[in-house]
């Protein structure tokens, strides 16, 4: 069993999950090189104390032994003999048992609700998850879709992907017909050479403009695919001139403003893909900058108060919301009323009780209204408060 990367899709799919019981598990990188041993110990106090949960809220304790068979099963695997540098979570339901990698720093701790604990793994979603590269150059144009773990090229219709092919489709006719006038006046001149070229077909003069003209080709058929599919960002690849050019002549509205520079005919989709690692990086600090001004500077409606939050969470209201991701905020909210009422205490695991982790359930009502989460250290926070939305009115 692979530790798989968080996607949005994991995302929507946990969080449209409740009943109960879920059982949430989240572990750190283990301190020392004895990974299978100490995470074999870890798991196994984690079942006991769930087992002893499960049985006081929620079932018998023969039922509660069966819902964690697979968690315990989990300890013996041999992914967790292999060394990490990585946490895991960890998610059980009935007879599912989901295992994720988690790059962000994470607590060890374990809940049993009616709902997966996914707010750990929101750190995971604060990164561009799809983008494209468009390599260019006169030999080879060609378009990526890629994702943080893996970039595949994409078969677009209509796209000539060569400059040099495209001189050649132009110039064979002419030369073509160069030939055949040549032969027909070598047999009227006992062989002597003589060529009429009639020109049709050829080039403008200027192969500069027949390169530019040649990418405003590319820019409306890669545009026109692109725009197919919900907008994302598009990253160019190639020498500096020949970027430069593109860029002249694009037409995309979420073209980045870096590009990969060089020579990368020569590379894999891989290769390409960890190259453009630091421009997807790179972005997300820049989305995520230009998200904490907006609510710094009031450039548009905002909310920092818990309450407000809340209740802008819930009317579908939040456009972009940030997170504290260390801070914590237990209570219950009336929705119908609009009322909070804080708890200082974590939800206990009983189905009785009804308090929740609040910035987690306003996160998640956010997320499912389409709205944007940073989940961020303290220090990052637009303003020193657990939570701060831009709202959309």
């Amino acid at each position: 069993m692979a530790f798989k990367r968080f996607t949005r899709d994991d995302l929507d799919r946990l969080i449209a999950s409740v009943g109960g019981p879920h059982l949430s598990l989240y572990l750190p990188p283990p301190p020392s090189i004895n990974a299978a041993d100490q995470d074999r110990i870890r798991i196994g106090n984690v079942a006991r104390s769930a087992q002893e949960s499960l049985a006081k809220h929620w079932m018998s304790e023969a039922d509660a032994a069966g819902f964690l068979g697979p968690l315990r099963k989990l300890a013996n695997t041999p992914a967790l003999a292999t060394p990490r540098t990585h946490g895991i979570a960890v998610f059980l339901q009935g007879d599912s048992l989901e295992t994720f990698r988690v790059e962000s720093a994470v607590k060890e701790h374990w809940t049993i609700a009616r709902a997966f604990q996914v707010r750990s793994l929101l750190p995971s979603l604060g990164q561009l998850e799809a983008y494209n590269v468009l390599t260019l150059s006169q030999k080879r144009v060609a378009l990526f879709a890629g994702t943080v773990d893996v970039l595949e090229r994409r078969s677009v219709p209509g796209l000539e992907e060569s400059f040099e092919q495209l001189q050649d489709s132009l110039t064979a006719e002419p030369q073509l017909q160069a030939h055949s006038a040549a032969s027909s006046m070598r047999g009227k001149q006992g062989g002597k050479q003589g060529a009429v070229f009639h020109g049709q077909g050829g080039l403008p003069d200027s192969e500069k403009k027949d390169f530019e003209n040649y990418l405003k080709r590319v820019d409306d058929v890669v545009c026109g695919y692109l725009r197919q599919s919900p907008a994302t960002p598009l990253i160019l690849a190639g020498v500096d001139s020949v970027t430069a050019t593109f860029r002249s002549v694009c037409r995309y509205d979420s073209l980045l403003a870096d590009s990969l520079s060089g020579n990368v005919d020569h590379l894999s989709a891989d290769q390409l893909r960890m190259r453009v690692a630091d421009i997807v990086t790179e972005e997300n600090g820049r989305q995520r900058e230009q998200d904490a001004s907006r609510i710094r500077e009031h450039d548009v409606p905002t909310a920092t108060e818990s309450e407000r939050i809340l209740i802008a969470a819930f009317e579908g209201r939040i456009d972009t919301l940030f997170i504290d991701r260390d801070a914590s905020l237990h209570g219950m909210f009336m929705v119908d009323r609009g009322i909070l009422k804080e708890v200082h205490h974590a939800p206990t695991g009983d189905p009785a009780d009804e308090s929740h982790d609040l910035i987690e359930l306003a996160a998640v009502q956010t997320l499912k209204t389409g709205g944007t989460v940073h989940a961020v250290p303290t220090d990052a926070m637009p303003v020193a408060t657990t939570m701060a939305a831009a709202l959309r009115f």
